[in-house]
């Protein structure tokens, strides 16, 4: 499995709780000041909507199981089965978003985005490392990662 590095997951859970958790303190005890439980009940539904975004961009994956790429984006999961894969290759900027990935180049020629290998907190030599080993199994079907 190729997740997000872990310094990165680490730091979207810190920042997003420590953003929900402001945003109650301030609008939510102000919302209680003033005895509108309509307006605390906002501020706590800000606190789930930025939790289960934080949920979802630390869950990007990029899975493989037996003859099929599963790749879970921020919006979408995605099943690719080998046989539409023709290559890998490593893409972008780091002025894009999400900057140097790995992407997955089909057999039409359209490409997929593996948002999971993108560069937060990793050197392009690692990116480059991913994409060699989702090379090697889509030719022998076994993922290693060193």
């Amino acid at each position: 499995m190729i997740r997000l590095a872990s310094r990165f997951r680490l730091f979207i859970a810190a920042w997003f709780s420590v953003c929900g958790i402001i945003f109650v303190m301030i609008f939510g005890a102000e919302a209680l000041l003033r005895g509108s439980w309509a307006g605390a009940m906002v501020a706590l539904g800000v606190l789930v909507v930025l939790a289960v975004v934080a949920w979802r961009w630390a869950s990007l994956a990029v899975t493989t199981a037996d003859d099929r790429l599963v790749v879970r984006q921020f919006f979408s999961t995605r099943v690719i089965w080998r046989t539409e894969i023709a290559s890998f290759r490593v893409d972008g900027t780091r002025r894009e978003t999400p900057g140097i990935v790995v992407r997955a180049v089909l057999n039409d020629g359209a490409t997929v985005v593996l948002g999971a290998t993108g560069w937060y907190f990793r050197s392009p030599a690692e990116v480059k490392t991913l994409c060699d080993a989702l090379g090697n199994w889509l030719g022998s079907g076994v993922l290693t990662l060193r």
